[in-house]
């Protein structure tokens, strides 16, 4: 997107006009961070940690479900083994013989600590450090619903995120999900409004309710 940026700006003669451009496009299209700073966490019943590429195959059991895919709307580009190792490899864990930084460093594995297991994800999908606010991101496996392990694990990685200098939290999720905006509330997140045609889902245009939280509030 920069390169496009650059590219036009080239093609306008007069220093003047450049710079103006340059100030517009930066204003509204910043800049996006690598990461936030992150860390292995703990909370009461969980371990949260950096996703490892021999987690592939736990995570398959999240992303490849169903259930999960309706009701969080991630994951939809993947529909076999083979994708979700390919993902976990470019986009969670990265390549460190390419030096190739991944696409969502900030995801953490929820490891359940009585067993061990795998049970869920949480992530951030989004984060422009220019405007200190980021966009969490959420999923457990069905055989987990309602013990209050998404909230668990978004309270910890919110408060964490808050540490490091993030300002604004923020969330999206499906209207007719329940469970989910339940968490966004335990979580104490406040709702600010319906999301119009938000997203795509299954080709059709989707609703979506936001939820956000601000540092000292």
């Amino acid at each position: 997107m920069r390169a496009l940026y650059c590219n036009i700006l080239k093609r306008i003669n007069g220093m003047k006009i450049k710079h103006i451009l340059c100030a517009l496009l930066i204003s509204y299209y910043p800049i996006c961070s690598s990461a936030i700073p992150t860390a292995a966490l703990e909370t009461d019943r969980l371990f949260l940690r950096q996703v490892q590429i021999t987690d592939a195959h736990e995570i398959a059991k999240i992303a490849l479900n169903q259930e999960v895919r309706k009701k969080t709307g991630l994951f939809p580009q993947l529909t076999s083994l083979d994708d979700v190792v390919n993902f976990v490899q470019i986009y969670l864990v990265g390549n460190e013989n390419l030096s190739k930084a991944p696409r969502y460093p900030n995801t953490w594995v929820m490891v359940e600590k009585i067993s061990g297991n795998i049970l869920g994800l949480v992530l951030f999908v989004a984060y422009l450090e220019r405007h200190q606010r980021a966009e969490i991101a959420y999923a457990v496996v069905p055989d987990y619903w309602n013990n209050g392990y998404a909230t668990e694990a978004c309270q910890a990685v919110i408060r964490f995120a808050f540490s490091q200098g993030v300002f604004r939290i923020y969330a999206t999720v499906d209207p007719e999900n329940g469970a989910s905006e339940r968490v966004l509330q335990k979580a104490h997140m406040s709702f600010e409004g319906l999301l119009h045609a938000y997203m795509i889902v299954n080709g059709l245009h989707v609703d979506r309710k936001m939820y956000a939280i601000i540092a000292n509030t």
